[in-house]
């Protein structure tokens, strides 16, 4: 349902990233049918692709700034209005603290692939990303698993203030972390099991 918080957990390779793909319309399945609200719905269409925002564990960094990284792909016209939008958006990612404490801010370089991140910082800058874009549907494939247990609590904590009335999707081997869903599935026998 819509603005649903659902948590998924199931043992690697039981096709927990696989739904996570069919769900973002990038694999279409070979059998069956897809309903959103009761009603079929084409995954491929551009339509569908526009209402997600997808965090995958493993965040591609440009050898750019910070700033181009969040941004990235995006055609940007109003500058004054994306300053602050990322500045927001920074702090609900937890990123403020770390660019305060860098010479550049958001003009700090990534480097190829974020060498010079750690795997956490990298995680929220992706996630970043994700919510620049605002989406009806976010999901989030084990998109917290680099962070300490105390930042990961800070951060879903924002991310789940931020996104009250949005659609959440949450993949994770760690209860902690699903626990800030309202509803729990796990994957057993090749299948969905609501658990909670």
């Amino acid at each position: 349902n819509k603005s649903d918080k659902i948590g998924i957990k199931g043992p690697s390779g039981s096709g927990k990233s696989t739904f996570l793909y069919i769900l973002s319309g990038l694999i279409k399945p070979s059998t069956g049918e897809i309903f959103v609200d009761n009603q079929l719905t084409d995954l491929e269409s551009k339509n569908w692709y526009k209402k997600i925002g997808y965090t995958p564990q493993f965040i591609n960094l440009i050898d750019d700034t910070i700033k181009e990284n969040i941004i990235y792909g995006l055609n940007i016209e109003n500058e004054l209005n994306i300053n602050h939008k990322l500045s927001d958006i920074s702090k609900t990612c937890l990123l403020d603290e770390f660019l305060n404490n860098t010479e550049n801010g958001l003009e700090s370089i990534a480097g190829e692939n974020g060498i010079k991140l750690s795997g956490g910082q990298k995680q929220r800058i992706g996630i970043a990303r994700t919510l620049f874009r605002d989406p009806e549907i976010l999901i989030l494939d084990e998109s917290t698993s680099s962070l300490d247990a105390e930042l990961e609590a800070k951060l879903l904590e924002n991310i789940f203030n931020y996104g009250s009335k949005k659609t959440m999707v949450i993949v994770s081997h760690k209860d902690t972390t699903l626990n800030y869903c309202d509803k729990i599935f796990n994957f057993e026998n090749f299948g969905l099991k609501q658990i909670r």
